[in-house]
């Protein structure tokens, strides 16, 4: 099997940021007779070399409208109009889900943000790893199979702890999954602070230093905290709004400590959270994403360009 030379080198002209022209030429299978054109290696069939369209995915990235690209690559002699560039945008989206890394991820971190989809606002999830590499994304919210999406995780990338929010969707599905999960801390925090304010300022009052020793053992997490919160819980005459908090925290209490039990676990999910905060003020910039696929190819290149 081997190929010959078909047809004579032909001089083909491409958008690119170095060169205008480059020389391909046709081969022909010796076995099946079918003809192949060599290109030079980042050059495509299309006009646009890989160079150039991943240049216009990182002015696009970086906060430029697909018209603000159009006007900045014509200052330099480059004519590409919107269109175009929404359509590289699509493919340069694709393409960075397509390379998302597969396997090797024994904790991961899960957490969504909103984009607007046509005209809605909808949820992103978003799986990274302790690196920061971005594992996979998901457009969420109501009907989203969360358990068939932990399952996935632990099968393809060999999951076995996601550090999360206290989100009730989360809790259901990762056990389900037979993967453990990892509360954030922080969110935790959070969670416990407006609990306290809304049983209002009476019962503050009455059991101020009741309070102050939950709110103590959960920024300790002692061996023992889970039985304390359980003393605390039979304690029946304790209001019920009360009791709810240590109900909600029981509960909870093997998630809260999965990092003490195991080595390079994060106790929370800071780290996704600083990602989240450098590419909203990209996304908040787009005057809306037009399908669903959109969306999750726009978060893709995002995430790729700016974390």
């Amino acid at each position: 099997m081997g190929f010959h030379k078909w047809g004579r080198p032909r001089v083909r002209r491409i958008v690119d940021l170095t060169v205008t022209e480059i020389v391909t030429q046709r081969y022909r299978c010796k076995r099946c007779g079918q003809t192949v054109t060599a290109s030079p290696r980042g050059v495509g069939r299309a006009r646009r070399s890989h160079a150039f369209r991943a240049l216009i995915g990182v002015l696009y990235g970086l906060g430029l409208s697909h018209r603000g690209v159009e006007t900045a690559l014509g200052l330099f002699g480059h004519r590409v109009d919107h269109v175009s560039s929404w359509r590289d945008i699509q493919r340069l989206g694709q393409s960075v889900r397509r390379q998302l890394p597969r396997g090797g991820a024994r904790v991961v971190g899960v957490d969504e943000t909103w984009v607007k989809v046509r005209g809605q606002s909808r949820p992103v999830g978003v799986v990274v790893d302790v690196g920061g590499r971005t594992l996979g994304i998901e457009l969420t919210g109501a009907g989203f199979d969360y358990h068939e999406w932990f399952e996935t995780l632990a099968r393809e990338l060999g999951v076995q702890v996601v550090v999360t929010d206290d989100s009730r969707d989360y809790c259901t599905a990762v056990e389900a999954a037979h993967v453990r999960q990892q509360q954030c801390l922080v969110h935790m925090k959070r969670t416990l602070g407006r609990a306290k304010r809304r049983l209002g300022p009476v019962v503050r009052q009455r059991h101020g230093r009741l309070l102050e020793q939950i709110t103590e053992v959960v920024r300790e997490l002692p061996g023992d905290g889970a039985a304390q919160l359980l003393r605390w819980y039979l304690n029946t005459t304790l209001p019920p709004a009360l009791r709810r908090l240590l109900v909600h925290l029981l509960e909870r209490w093997h998630q809260l400590t999965v990092h003490q039990q195991q080595a390079g676990i994060p106790s929370s999910t800071n780290w996704l959270e600083g990602k989240f905060g450098r590419i909203k003020p990209r996304y908040r910039t787009t005057r809306g994403l037009k399908t669903d696929a959109g969306a999750v190819n726009f978060m893709a290149l995002v995430c790729d360009v700016l974390a």
